[in-house]
């Protein structure tokens, strides 16, 4: 998100240079350290990210549609929408339930328009090969992407489980690297983040 926000490459992929929006429904507690992080390491502020810190709920009748047009309204529109998570925005109902999970497709279809729309989705509880929830979601989507690390201080995986219409990727490692920032609590403790760095396999 910031490295299309900011119009940099990222892992020597070329970006379209467009306004980002990340609607943040979990995680805020440790968002702003790593923007910070983000920031200090690249030395530049994507000033085309937007973050909306609270939920759009798919389900809910209408939200998603007064959410897109809200976002036709604005100066320059996001290209770019990424939820974090998909449970966090669902809304009311079940996941594992067919027909609220097609309200939920629905929401998306409506918020997505012509704009990419990308979930983070956990894996499900006993098969983490698989995402969590009814299998219509994995039928819906065009592009699934995987994360993984297996050992806790290996490298990060992303790998293709599902690309409609393309080749897949060679997979892509990372590492989830220190940052040090200039902050502390209240006790005088440093607060530090972390960033994602490119590694081998």
């Amino acid at each position: 998100a910031c490295h299309i926000a900011a119009g940099m490459d990222w892992r020597g992929y070329k970006t379209k240079p467009c306004s980002v929006l990340y609607i943040a429904a979990e995680g805020l507690s440790g968002l702003a350290g790593r923007m910070k992080a983000w920031t200090q390491r690249h030395g530049i502020l994507p000033d085309r990210l937007f973050i909306r810190p609270f939920p759009v709920g798919l389900t809910s009748e209408g939200a998603a549609i007064a959410l897109a047009g809200r976002l036709t309204a604005l100066p320059e529109i996001p290209r770019l929408i990424i939820l974090d998570t998909l449970a966090a925005n669902f809304g009311p109902g079940n996941e594992n339930d067919a027909r609220d999970m097609a309200l939920a497709l629905e929401g998306l279809r409506a918020l997505g328009g012509q704009w990419l729309i990308l979930c983070a989705h956990h894996s499900g509880h006993g098969d983490k090969t698989r995402s969590r929830g009814h299998s219509s979601l994995y039928a819906a989507l065009d592009i699934e992407l995987q994360v993984s690390r297996d050992d806790p201080l290996g490298p990060i995986e992303v790998k293709h489980t599902k690309c409609r219409d393309m080749d897949r990727m060679e997979p892509l490692y990372f590492n989830l690297e220190t940052e040090l920032l200039p902050w502390a609590d209240e006790d005088g403790e440093p607060v530090n983040s972390a960033v994602l760095a490119s590694a081998a396999p």
